[in-house]
């Protein structure tokens, strides 16, 4: 059991960063494709802000 805790951990913090870096790129480019403003893209994520 404790020989799956760390790569448990490190795949959740891996998934998580990855999800980030995802919206830090795709948002701009959406909300160009789109012609809103920021405060139209409130709803993607608070790490956009």
């Amino acid at each position: 059991m404790r020989r799956m805790l760390l790569p448990v951990l490190l795949s959740g913090t891996f998934v998580q960063l990855m999800s980030v870096t995802v919206m830090q790129v795709a948002v701009p480019a959406v909300r160009h494709d789109l012609g809103a403003g920021p405060e139209r893209r409130s709803w993607c994520s608070p790490a956009t802000r």
